[in-house]
């Protein structure tokens, strides 16, 4: 998991976590601000409610997101990532 070191901190070593997804497997669909997984900056894991053979079924999970184009991503159980798809967000 990413972390964050506070070099300020006076009590020593404080490590702050945020914004993680824990699962049993690393499959799993990502929303993200970008068109390629490698230019995005910004990515929220949505659960899936269905997985199938050609079909996936999520309830959009915003968290940073407006309203507009986002990119869905599917990731992979070995961790690779699909071609994203363009989504228009209400």
């Amino acid at each position: 998991m990413d972390y964050w070191i506070n070099p300020n901190s006076t009590d020593g070593v404080a490590v702050w976590y945020d914004d993680h997804y824990l699962d049993t497997s690393r499959a799993r669909l990502v929303l993200a601000n970008a068109a390629t997984w490698e230019a995005s900056t910004m990515r929220n894991p949505q659960v899936a409610t269905q997985w199938q053979d050609g079909s996936i079924s999520a309830t959009l999970q915003r968290g940073g997101f407006s309203s507009g184009i986002a990119w869905l991503y599917v990731v992979r159980a070995d961790g690779s990532t699909s071609a994203s798809w363009p989504v228009t967000l209400p």
